[in-house]
């Protein structure tokens, strides 16, 4: 509000800095009578925003993790934001900052990430790597398993065991009667 009137004939270029502004305009006729003053507010978005992505750097199969973006910035607001997980999984535009996420199985995920401005700007692509170990309940089945084979060679070396002694028995048996 504090700026001079200047006059123009053509257009209006707005000014370089990022922001809101409050365009004050009155427009004179030939005859010298000049018009109220209007006003018009504008926003002057040149520059796409810059992503920050808040997420863990390692989760669980099957447990959900949250994408916070809310860290990013834009000279006007970042009006969007999208994450490729890295899955398969379609990324799609938000208009929340925190996305969350369930990956289905472990392994290392190249997540990119992308925020979008009001003036349709889109921000570089942030990329993080996220490992994601399995479920533990897949943990607990290996442990059954293995204790279920450890069960099998102790029963196995128990009946064998039981075989050598009795062969041992065998060839006694003969071997005494030859002697009485």
């Amino acid at each position: 509000g504090s700026g001079t009137y200047q006059l123009y004939n053509g257009m209006i270029l707005p000014p370089s800095d990022e922001g809101e502004f409050t365009l004050f305009y009155y427009s004179t006729d030939e005859a010298g009578n000049d018009e109220q003053v209007r006003q018009m507010q504008f926003n002057v978005d040149s520059k796409a925003p810059t992503t920050v992505v808040d997420a863990p750097a390692s989760a669980k199969a099957g447990e959900k993790i949250v994408f916070d973006l809310s860290g990013s910035t834009d000279g006007i607001g970042v009006e969007s934001y999208k994450v490729d997980f890295g899955d398969g999984t379609d990324p799609v535009w938000s208009t929340e900052p925190s996305i969350d996420h369930v990956y289905s199985s472990g392994g290392t995920y190249d997540v990119v990430v992308f925020t979008k401005d009001a003036a349709g700007h889109e921000s570089e692509p942030v990329e993080l790597q996220i490992k994601v170990q399995e479920e533990s309940g897949g943990e607990l089945l290996v442990i059954i398993l293995v204790a279920g084979i450890g069960l099998i060679i102790i029963a196995a070396a128990i009946g064998a065991a039981i075989v050598i002694r009795s062969r041992h028995h065998h060839h006694h048996y003969p071997h005494h009667s030859v002697g009485t």
